[in-house]
């Protein structure tokens, strides 16, 4: 194994992290601010990822219900991108482009409500589930990874990530997930 292509990864790896904070230094404590709100408010958070991004949903919906470094009660948080019978059957019908939104319109989604959305260019599903977000007017995020700039709806709170890997992509957003939580826990709990 090359030393010089562990220390190329590692550098990729530190450059696009540091440029992904850097650009959203502001935006992410407003974010957190507002789905801290959000929790007061007695809502719910909801993280929807596709492809790769499902298990940093997963991941994300994990950290929230359970305790991180401190022991406290656990936040109400779902991850809504691992139902393989619902994609198949929407995929079958032509209809995958609703595989978020059907489970957000199941699952009531309302104001007080918070959607964190993983995307990269090429997830269909993204579009319908922001749309049922902007229809309930709950607060609504995307992590979005890729060159080609979010052709979608505006968004109040929008972290991208100009990067055509999709395994560096994965690891800015394993961080930044993991960011929040720890940001969240701090704002509720004083940790």
């Amino acid at each position: 194994m090359s030393l010089d292509r562990i220390a190329a990864a590692r550098e990729e790896h530190h450059a696009l992290l540091s440029a992904f904070v850097a650009t959203h230094a502001e935006e992410i404590p407003e974010f957190v601010d507002a789905l801290v709100e959000q929790l007061h408010q007695g809502g719910r958070l909801f993280l929807c990822g596709a492809g790769p991004y499902a298990a940093i949903a997963d991941l994300g919906a994990q950290l929230f219900m359970h305790r991180r470094l401190i022991d406290r009660p656990l936040l109400p948080a779902m991850s809504l991108g691992h139902d393989a019978a619902l994609a198949t059957a929407l995929a079958r019908e032509g209809t995958y482009h609703q595989y978020f939104s059907r489970q957000l319109k199941a699952l009531s989604l309302g104001a007080d409500d918070t959607v964190l959305f993983f995307g990269a260019a090429g997830d269909n599903a993204l579009d319908e589930g922001l749309a049922e977000a902007e229809r309930s007017e709950a607060l609504a995020a995307l992590f979005w990874q890729g060159e080609a700039p979010f052709a979608g709806s505006p968004l109040t709170h929008f972290f991208s990530l100009n990067s055509a890997s999709t395994p560096r992509g994965s690891e800015v957003a394993h961080f930044f997930v993991h960011l929040l939580c720890e940001l969240v826990e701090a704002e509720l709990f004083g940790f």
